[in-house]
């Protein structure tokens, strides 16, 4: 048998002494259990959607809780799972003091689902899908909204959309999700009737829709066109959207701070040729004291129009 020099580090088998040997071990089994911790965490941090803190993604609710001073908050929507929104109900008095919950109707649009191209079925199960996922969310003061990221980016959007019929350039096409248009331009007629909400980010179709009045319609296109708008009113406004058959309902209720009016004029044509026509429309907002501000919304569409469908306020 060969024998082995006993230097400290070996026995005379060969082999590590026993300190050696259990500190080996400690350190395999220690980062086996960090691995593992990580990999659970992963998995929880992805089934939740981001909450919103002083530009922050927060995703422990426990953390939201523990943070002091909440006033600055930008807490928009709440956590959701991958398959389904689900939304947390968090006690706004210990979100904000600062806020009072008396929610009353600020806005509200009608858009109609009144012929068989409206009605086909998986349009109108994608229409019912994006209302549900926008319906009940909050909007902080300062706070931005966006279409895209609740309708669509936090939602498993192929398996809860289906292929319709979309708008393209050319003409119609079947995309996912067709038939979201009518939801964002809902909204969009709803909040272009408050006067402190700011929309940073609109688009026009491409050819004019007939769902909505001219110059006024909001196109979705993922990753190319949203509708974003921030809430300037000084309180969270929360927004209801339902859709049914036969329309679509969007309501921004929030704390009506003063009296206004807002007046949309028809749109009037800017320029026409044999292939498009760009059309402005002008929104006045009156206080008690008289006009407050006026402001353009222009839009440029290809030619054919369709015959325009009823559209309604809800008072």
């Amino acid at each position: 048998m060969k024998n082995f020099k006993y230097n400290g580090k070996y026995s005379k088998t060969g082999r590590r002494s026993f300190p050696s040997r259990i500190i080996i071990e400690i350190i395999v089994l220690a980062v086996a259990i960090a691995v593992t911790t990580k990999v659970i965490c992963s998995k929880k941090a992805s089934q939740q959607m981001p909450i919103a803190y002083n530009n922050k993604k927060i995703y422990n609710r426990k953390k939201l809780k523990n943070i002091k001073n909440l006033n600055d908050t930008e807490y928009i929507t709440n956590s959701k799972s991958k398959k389904e929104s689900q939304k947390i109900d968090i006690n706004e008095s210990s979100l904000t003091q600062k806020y009072s919950e008396d929610y009353m109707p600020l806005s509200c649009y009608v858009t109609k689902i009144d012929t068989e191209e409206l009605k086909e079925p998986n349009r109108l199960h994608n229409v019912k899908k994006a209302a549900q996922y926008i319906n009940d969310i909050k909007v902080m003061p300062n706070s931005e909204f966006s279409f895209h990221k609740y309708a669509w980016k936090y939602r498993d959007r192929y398996k809860a959309y289906k292929q319709a019929a979309s708008m393209t350039p050319s003409g119609m096409d079947a995309g996912v999700g067709g038939g979201m248009c009518q939801v964002s331009s809902t909204l969009y007629n709803a909040l272009l009737r408050i006067p402190d909400i700011k929309i940073t980010e609109r688009h026009p179709h491409s050819r004019e829709v007939g769902y909505v009045k001219r110059g006024l319609d909001a196109a979705y296109e993922t990753n190319l066109k949203d509708l974003k708008f921030v809430n300037l009113t000084g309180y969270p406004i929360k927004i209801e959207a339902e859709a049914t058959n036969s329309s679509v309902t969007v309501k921004i209720l929030g704390r009506k701070t003063k009296d206004f009016s807002v007046k949309i004029f028809p749109a009037t044509i800017l320029e026409e040729s044999y292939n498009s026509v760009s059309v402005d429309v002008k929104v006045q907002v009156f206080t008690p004291n008289g006009k407050e501000k006026e402001y353009h919304i222009k839009s440029k569409y290809n030619k054919l129009r369709k015959k325009p469908h009823l559209t309604f306020n809800c008072d």
